[in-house]
């Protein structure tokens, strides 16, 4: 539940998935479509918006 930076993000859960350059496609359409935001007081950290894909993060990387 704590927010992210998008690189740290990335390069903690991601990195060998996808390149940074589609992972960043992915986060903007997130934030287009008001899933995610970016917490421009915080260093621009990305915050879940949606609570249904926020449970479904914290389920996907162990959090609950």
């Amino acid at each position: 539940y704590e927010p992210f930076h998008e690189k740290q993000l990335f390069e903690s859960h991601l990195s060998g998935l996808c390149s940074y350059e589609v992972f960043r496609l992915v986060v903007n359409r997130l934030i287009y479509e008001g899933y995610l935001t970016r917490d421009i007081t915080n260093d621009g950290r990305l915050i879940f918006v949606a609570p249904l894909l926020k449970d479904w993060w914290s389920y996907k990387v162990g959090v609950k």
